[in-house]
């Protein structure tokens, strides 16, 4: 049964393999010439004479002119009938039905002039192709890699120590470089997306203040230091001159290292303005809080935070690739 279905397949569609008729997709007529689009990849050369048959018995004979890919510019000089053309038409070699065409219906009518249209269907064509240019400019996609500095210097802290008193603290740090991964889309005038990974180079805890019963004392962060992972996720908005603004959710993923502090990942969020300078390069510029689960180890106890809250501003250039 499969072997009969695909016998019958075969000869449906052999004309299309072969190559010996084309079906028009699309078309365009004017006086003289028509342009049109092969549903199939008809193998189309200048000068070749094709043969349209009409269900009425009528017939036109017409020469390609001009090919680009699977379109044609079409001379119909010869061609009474040419208002049959039509979509879903088939065309046929010249040699291949001959015999069985009426010479009479396919002979130049008296007056009939040609036309000096020599760029009619490329004119089209160029129309198409800087449409499809145009809407594939608006569309921004790819894997992006990124170089970031991340403003965040102060990490800020609540929480109660062992005997229950609210503690709060400071503790300060400076800026730090990063590098990033990410998937990026962006559509003019449409809803995108863009997730990825960050990464932000150590930064060196200087000092602490400690707010605790009305007083604040100082303590000495020396020997303490964080590495930050961040993982994200964002929707984004594009809008004209390829700006875009998006927001959306985070992951902290610490990595620490002294024994003053024991930091560990919570989430947190976003929010941002970018724009597209090219189709490589983007600038970003987004608020970030970023946030942590963790205690200290201080003078008067064990802190469990409640809050601990890394937030700045971030910076970073990117290059797409596409």
């Amino acid at each position: 049964m499969k072997l009969k279905i695909l016998c019958i397949l075969a000869l449906l569609y052999a004309p299309v393999i072969w190559g010996k008729s084309a079906v028009i997709k699309k078309v365009y007529l004017s006086r003289d010439e028509a342009s049109a689009e092969f549903l199939a990849d008809y193998k189309a050369y200048p000068k070749q004479y094709l043969v349209a048959k009409f269900a009425n018995g009528k017939n036109c004979s017409l020469e390609i002119k001009k090919v680009y890919k699977r379109l044609a510019l079409l001379d119909l000089r010869h061609c009474i009938y040419r208002h049959f053309l039509k979509v879903g038409q088939t065309l046929s070699r010249w040699k291949e039905i001959e015999n069985d065409i009426d010479i009479v219906s396919v002979s130049v009518p008296p007056g009939d002039e040609l036309s000096r249209k020599e760029d009619f269907w490329f004119d089209v064509v160029e129309q198409v192709e800087s449409k499809e240019q145009e809407e594939k400019l608006k569309i921004s996609q790819g894997l992006a890699l990124s170089i970031l500095y991340a403003f965040a210097n102060e990490l800020q802290t609540s929480g109660n120590v062992s005997g229950g008193t609210e503690m709060e603290t400071k503790e300060y740090t400076t800026g730090a470089f990063g590098l990033g991964v990410e998937y990026f889309y962006s559509i003019e005038n449409s809803v995108g997306w863009n997730a990825g990974w960050t990464l932000e180079i150590v930064r060196r805890f200087s000092n602490r203040d400690v707010y605790y019963e009305g007083s604040t004392t100082s303590q000495s962060l020396e020997d303490e230091t964080l590495w930050l992972n961040v993982l994200s996720a964002n929707v984004n908005f594009t809008i004209v001159w390829k700006l875009y603004f998006y927001g959306g959710v985070n992951l902290s993923l610490p990595l620490e290292s002294g024994n003053k502090l024991n930091t560990n990942p919570a989430l947190g969020g976003q929010v941002g303005l970018g724009k597209i300078v090219s189709r490589r390069a983007i600038f970003d510029f987004q608020y970030r809080w970023v946030n942590f689960k963790g205690s200290g180890d201080y003078v008067q106890g064990i802190s469990n935070w409640d809050s601990a809250t890394f937030n700045g501003p971030v910076l970073s250039v990117k290059y797409l690739f596409e």
